[in-house]
C-alpha cells in the first residue's frame, strides 16, 4: 500500500510521462510529415530556421512513394481543372508549390521578397449576366436557359443578334466534301454538330491516334465566317453520345431509344474551349440537341438530328438546307478576366567560394485545362485535361528532389534554384520570361535540369536531351546511370519542346529527363493512376544525385555556346514546315512570330522573332487560328507569300 505523498508522486510522474508521449507522438506526425501529403494552402513559420521540416535521416522507399503520389494525386487532381492558363487551378498548383517549397526550407524571397516571379498580366473571357436565346418557329417561340439549355463559348463576340438560320452538317469544307457547296450562308446563323462525318474515315479520321483539323471547334468556326455566317450554334454530334454508356447491349436500338439516349447524355460544353481568344467576330453558342429539334420539327422538313446525321453517313454527301421560317436571336456577352501568370521560384543556398554560382532545377506546372482546342489531341472532347504526366509528374519529382537535397547534412558549395514554370504548354512562356528577368545572372547558371514528363519509365530507360551542351555531362550520366540502374538514351541536342530549350538558347548547359510518350500524352486520360511512381523514385534518386554532383564539383561544366535567341519548334508548330512558332499570347491582329526554327525556309528568307503575319497568299491572318488554317490548305513545295509588319514597315516575303 502507498502513503498519500508516494501516491501523489506515482501521479506526477505518470503526468510526465503521457506529456512526453504525446509530445513524442506530434512531432512524429508533423515534424517528419511527407511534404506531398500537406494541403496546398497550409500556413508555415517565416523564418528559415522554423520553416525546416525535414528529417535529415535518410528517408525508405515507400515514405518517398508517399510524397510523390501526394504531390501528383493534388495536382492532377480534377479540383485544379487541368491547371490551365485563366484557370483557379493554375492558381492553385502555384500556390501548393510554394507551400512545398516552405516546408522544405527553402529559401523563397528571391522574386522582389516573393516566391512567385510574375511573368506577366493576363486577360481571359468570361461570362457577364446578359446572355439569352430565343428559337423562333413558324409557330412557336422558345427562351432557352442558359447552362441548361445553352452556353455561350470562349470563341463568341459580344453583341445582339436576330438572324435567320441553316443547317450545314459538321460545317467542313474540303475538296471532295463541303457542306456550304449549295446553301447560302451569308448573315445567317449556322447550326454544325461538333466532330466529323462517320462516312469516310480516310478524309475524316476521328480515333485517338489520327486527328483531322476538321474536329477542332475553332476551325469550325473559322470555316462558318469564311462563307459569311453571322453565328454558330454547335451541337454535340450523335455517335459520341450514342458510345456514352450502355456497353454489351444486344439488339438494334430503335430510332427512339436512340434519341432517348442522346437526350439523356447531351451537356452542355464548359465556356472555354480554345487557347486563344483573339480575334472573336461572331456569337458562337453550344445548344443542346432537344431544343433544336424542337425548331426542326416545326419545318416544313418535318425532321430532326438524329435523321440528318443518318441521311449524310447514308448518301455520303451534304444535306445543308435553309430553315426559311425560322430565327435564331439573342445577346452574348462576354468580358476579359485579368489573371497573372507566375513562376515559382525557390532556392537552397551553398557556402563557399562557389555559393554564387546555381544549378537550376526546373519542372512546368501547367496543363491544358479543360482540352477542347489546340494542343489537345482529343480536340472533339471538352473534358478536364488532368496531366499527369505532363506535367504533374515532373514537378513533383522537382519537389522531392528539392526534400532530398534540403535533407543532407553537409550544405553544397553551389545554390540549387528550384522553379515550376508556368504557360510552357503556350510556348515556354514562363522559362522563356525567366532567363529575361532571373534573380540570379545568367553569368552564375552552371546547368539547367529541365524535369517533364518522367512518370512512365518503361524498362530501365531514361532519355536525357541535352548530353553535348557540356563536355563533362556524357561520362557523369554514364557513371550515375550504372549506379542507379537505369539505361539513358543521350541527345546531344540542347533544343526541344520544353522548358530547357529556354536556358540553352542563352548558353546555359541543360539536360532534359523524359520517360517518352504514350497512348495518354494530352489526352484526359493522363491521369495519376497510370503513372509509375517507382520509377519516378528512381528518377528522383538519380537527379538528385546529378544535381548533387554539379552543384559540389571543383570545375563548373564547360559550356557549349549556342545560337542565342533561336529555339527550335515544339511539337505543334512543326506541323507547318515554315519553321515559325507563333505568340499565342499576342492579342493584336496577326500571328506575332516569337521564335524561328534554326535552317528553316523562314528563317532562310528573312522572317525573324517578332515580325506579325498579316497575310498568307493574300488571305488576311487575323489570329493563331486563321493562320493554322491558311497553312493547312497548302501544297507541299508551293510558293507561300507570307506579308508580315515589322516596326519599319510592311514586308512580303515568299517562302517555299
Amino acid at each position: 500500500m502507498t502513503t498519500t505523498p508516494q501516491r501523489i508522486r506515482i501521479l506526477t510522474w505518470m503526468a510526465i510521462a503521457a506529456s512526453a508521449i504525446w509530445v513524442g507522438t506530434w512531432l512524429a506526425r508533423h515534424v517528419n510529415e511527407p511534404a506531398g501529403e500537406s494541403p496546398g494552402t497550409q500556413t508555415l513559420a517565416s523564418t528559415p530556421a522554423a520553416r525546416r521540416v525535414v528529417s535529415k535521416r535518410p528517408d525508405d522507399s515507400v515514405t518517398i512513394d508517399r510524397r510523390l503520389l501526394g504531390s501528383v494525386r493534388y495536382l492532377a487532381s480534377d479540383e485544379l481543372e487541368g491547371r490551365g492558363v485563366g484557370t483557379k487551378g493554375l492558381d492553385l498548383a502555384a500556390d501548393y508549390i510554394a507551400n512545398q517549397f516552405r516546408a522544405i526550407g527553402l529559401r523563397t524571397d528571391l522574386c522582389n521578397g516573393s516566391h512567385f516571379q510574375i511573368v506577366r498580366s493576363t486577360s481571359r473571357l468570361g461570362l457577364t449576366g446578359n446572355n439569352c436565346l430565343e428559337l423562333v418557329g413558324p409557330e412557336s417561340l422558345r427562351r432557352l436557359e442558359m447552362k441548361i439549355d445553352f452556353q455561350p463559348l470562349s470563341l463568341s463576340a459580344s453583341g445582339e443578334f436576330d438572324l435567320p438560320v441553316a443547317f450545314v452538317g459538321h460545317g467542313i469544307t474540303t475538296d471532295k466534301y463541303d457542306d456550304y457547296a449549295d446553301v447560302d450562308v451569308a448573315d445567317k446563323a449556322v447550326i454544325l454538330m461538333r466532330n466529323m462525318p462517320r462516312h469516310n474515315p480516310a478524309e475524316f479520321p476521328s480515333s485517338d491516334n489520327v486527328i483531322s483539323p476538321h474536329a477542332y471547334i475553332s476551325q469550325k468556326v473559322a470555316n462558318a465566317i469564311s462563307h459569311g455566317a453571322a453565328a454558330v450554334i454547335l451541337c454535340t454530334n450523335r455517335d459520341k453520345l450514342l458510345s456514352a454508356d450502355t456497353p454489351g447491349s444486344t439488339g438494334r436500338p430503335s430510332n427512339q431509344e436512340r434519341l432517348n439516349k442522346i437526350n439523356r447524355h447531351d451537356s452542355l460544353l464548359e465556356f472555354n474551349v480554345a487557347a486563344g481568344e483573339q480575334g472573336r467576330r461572331i456569337p458562337v453558342l453550344h445548344v443542346r440537341r432537344a431544343a433544336i429539334d424542337d425548331m426542326l420539327r416545326g419545318e416544313v422538313r418535318g425532321t430532326n438530328l438524329l435523321a440528318l446525321e443518318d441521311a449524310i453517313d447514308r448518301d455520303r454527301q451534304p444535306h445543308s438546307f435553309i430553315l426559311e421560317d425560322c430565327k435564331i436571336r439573342g445577346t452574348c456577352s462576354v468580358e476579359k478576366v485579368i489573371t497573372k501568370l507566375k513562376n515559382v521560384v525557390a532556392a537552397l543556398e551553398g557556402s563557399g567560394e562557389f555559393r554564387n554560382e546555381t544549378v537550376v532545377v526546373g519542372a512546368h506546372y501547367d496543363h491544358l485545362g479543360y482540352g477542347g482546342g489546340w494542343g489537345s489531341l482529343a480536340p472533339w472532347t471538352r473534358e478536364i485535361h488532368n496531366g499527369a504526366d505532363d506535367n504533374a509528374s515532373g514537378t513533383a519529382v522537382m519537389i522531392e528532389v528539392a526534400h532530398q537535397l534540403a535533407s543532407r547534412k553537409e550544405t553544397m558549395r553551389r545554390r540549387v534554384l528550384f522553379v515550376a514554370f508556368t504557360a510552357e504548354e503556350s510556348g515556354l512562356v514562363g522559362s522563356e520570361y525567366f532567363v529575361r528577368h532571373s534573380p540570379v545572372p545568367l553569368t552564375q547558371q552552371v546547368a539547367m535540369i529541365n524535369l517533364d514528363m518522367v512518370g512512365y519509365l518503361r524498362d530501365q530507360r531514361l532519355t536525357i536531351s541535352g548530353t553535348g551542351t557540356a563536355r563533362e555531362f556524357p561520362s557523369l550520366l554514364d557513371e550515375l546511370a550504372s549506379q542507379h540502374q537505369l539505361q539513358v538514351l543521350m541527345d546531344p541536342s540542347g533544343y526541344g519542346p520544353s522548358d530547357h530549350a529556354s536556358f540553352h538558347s542563352y548558353g546555359v548547359p541543360v539536360l532534359h529527363l523524359f520517360t517518352g510518350f504514350h497512348e495518354n500524352y494530352h489526352r484526359p486520360s493522363d491521369d495519376t493512376e497510370k503513372l509509375n511512381i517507382a520509377g519516378m523514385r528512381r528518377i528522383t534518386e538519380f537527379t538528385t544525385a546529378v544535381v548533387a554532383r554539379l552543384a559540389n564539383a571543383p570545375l563548373r561544366p564547360s559550356r557549349r555556346p549556342s545560337r542565342r535567341g533561336i529555339v527550335i519548334s515544339d511539337l505543334h508548330s512543326e506541323k507547318s514546315g515554315l519553321g515559325v512558332k507563333g505568340d499565342r499570347s499576342f492579342t493584336g491582329s496577326g500571328l506575332r512570330v516569337r521564335s524561328v526554327i534554326k535552317r528553316s525556309p523562314a528563317e532562310r528568307v528573312g522572317i525573324r522573332a517578332g515580325d506579325v503575319v498579316t497575310k498568307i497568299n493574300g488571305a488576311l491572318v487575323a489570329n493563331f487560328d486563321d493562320f493554322e488554317s491558311a497553312i493547312a490548305k497548302l501544297r507541299t513545295d508551293s510558293p507561300v507569300r507570307m506579308t508580315v509588319q515589322r516596326s519599319s514597315g510592311s514586308f512580303e516575303f515568299q517562302v517555299r
